[in-house]
């Protein structure tokens, strides 16, 4: 903390030198404070210029948003904003839609915002803090989450008073891309207010540096004149991308029959899909690839528990499906998933799947052993010409996944069937970007094998040819199109080549 000392005030009046002086330290404190803090404000929602009579839309948006990072909105889901008393101006200021906040955490009753890195930088994560406070009646308190996890974990939890209170939530790690935060309000049965203003993200952007650079020499120690190959390997850099299979808008009419992943119409479900090498290859994937990530867009959704939710896959020959394929590997859970929204929810994969350039079959399967937890959650399909989708749903299964994967379908009740509605898919997978390659010092560097061709400073490749007359360390760098860079290097030793005397006898 800084300490400003009131400066007595003399008659005479300071020196111009003086007062340079006092100002220098002032902010010589205030930037060491900053760095001992270690927080970098990279946007704040100030929810300025809301009066009663312009409404809320105007104040949304972040404010002061650093560089190669954006923001969201900032949005709700089943609160009404307040603006019709002059209090709640320039503040986000909401209380439940329908019904009461109730005493503990509705998944579906929240405020949202997402940071997002620009393409080739990520974002190192420090706090987010803002200042918080409830009328009588309001929310007693909160809840914050966030996408890393679908929302499962608290990252912290707190009190709400009827007086603001700056509330500071710690965060730690780096993250590649988007990441959305909600807060959830809680613990009253009244419709009261909560008010809340002045939320900051702090944490810092850095550009994303390329793989290491390897520089190998066809040849370490020469003799004067003699020309060696230099190549180079790495230096790519890897971003995460995903892509989307299926685009129509198609979903399984309520209470129907239909591949739908992630309803709990019954007590268990499971579905397979077959997506085709040349689906795989048109997203961008390639053989030998991996994918970390799953996901399906939900376009209705009630908050009915997929009980023990897994993922399997499975690299195949089959073109379609007439029964549930063996041999599936389990990449994801089992985690009970709570649908929580609409929109594409994506699961990351504890086991990485590698592909081996053959079509793949996906598996959801969840089982809660009882006779369903309500209807609701539908998945967006599109069709396709053959039968690419068998599924399952059955009541009281049996225990856990290997219960409903062990139970019988002659008996209870169940139903299955083949299907060309097949659920759009949203793939994650590392891509590879080849960044130029530079190198330096020039000299003795050229381009072709017979050393004629002179390298010229900032050609991009990655062999060259030296021919150097002394000892040298040649230095290959490659650089995105951020500015990040990666550096390898190699030495050339010269022998210098035996001196020769002539001697003559007469």
């Amino acid at each position: 903390m800084i300490t400003l000392f009131k400066i007595k005030r003399y008659n005479e009046k300071l020196s111009n030198e003086k007062v340079f002086f006092r100002i220098f330290l002032l902010l010589v404190l205030v930037f060491v404070c900053e760095e001992i803090n270690g927080q970098t404000l990279l946007g704040n929602y100030t929810f300025t210029g809301l009066s009663t009579s312009t409404g809320p839309a105007s104040r949304l948006l972040a404010s002061n948003v650093a560089s190669n990072v954006s923001f969201s909105t900032y949005n709700k889901n089943i609160l009404t904003i307040n603006a019709q008393s002059s209090i709640d101006d320039n503040v986000f200021s909401v209380k439940p839609s329908t019904g009461d906040f109730g005493s503990v955490i509705n998944t579906n009753m929240y405020e949202e915002f997402s940071v997002t890195p620009n393409s080739g930088y990520y974002l190192n994560l420090s706090s987010i803090t803002f200042r918080i406070s409830r009328t009588t009646s309001g929310a007693t308190s909160f809840s914050i989450r966030s996408s890393v996890d679908s929302f499962v974990s608290d990252l912290s939890t707190g009190t709400i008073s009827t007086t603001y209170v700056t509330k500071t939530i710690p965060l730690t790690g780096n993250s590649f891309s988007a990441v959305t935060y909600r807060i959830y309000f809680y613990g009253a049965s009244s419709t009261g207010f909560v008010r809340i203003d002045d939320v900051a993200f702090n944490g810092s952007i850095s550009c994303t540096p390329p793989q290491n650079v390897s520089v190998t020499p066809s040849t370490a120690t020469v003799c004067e004149g003699t020309i060696t190959a230099l190549t180079t390997s790495g230096g790519t850099s890897i971003t995460n991308t995903t892509n989307i299979i299926g685009t129509s808008n198609n979903v399984i009419s309520p209470l129907s029959y239909g591949p739908n992943p992630l309803n709990s119409w019954y007590g268990g479900t499971k579905v397979q899909m077959i997506y085709t090498a040349a689906e795989l290859t048109a997203i961008g994937l390639v053989n030998g690839g991996t994918i970390s990530s799953v996901g399906l867009y939900v376009n209705n959704f009630v908050s009915s528990d997929c009980t023990d939710l897994t993922i399997r896959m499975k690299n195949t020959n089959s073109t379609v499906l007439t029964g549930f394929e063996t041999g599936t590997s389990d990449v994801y859970g089992p985690l009970t998933f709570t649908p929580s929204a609409a929109g594409w929810v994506n699961f990351s994969l504890a086991t990485i799947f590698v592909w081996t350039g053959e079509n793949i079959i996906v598996e959801f399967v969840h089982n809660s052993n009882n006779t369903g937890n309500g209807d609701g959650t539908y998945t967006r399909y599109t069709s396709t010409s053959e039968n690419s989708t068998y599924y399952t749903m059955k009541d009281d299964a049996g225990v856990g996944i290997s219960g409903f994967d062990s139970t019988s379908l002659t008996t209870g009740t169940f139903f299955s069937s083949v299907s060309k509605k097949r659920p759009n898919i949203q793939f994650g997978f590392p891509t590879v970007t080849t960044n130029p390659i530079t190198w330096t010092p020039v000299s003795g560097l050229y381009t072709n094998s017979s050393a004629t061709s002179a390298y010229t400073t900032g050609t991009n490749t990655t062999t060259l040819y030296a021919k150097p007359t002394i000892t040298k360390i040649y230095t290959a760098t490659a650089k995105t199109t951020s500015g990040c860079s990666t550096t390898g290097s190699c030495t050339i030793t010269v022998n210098p080549n035996p001196s020769t005397t002539l001697i003559y006898h007469q």
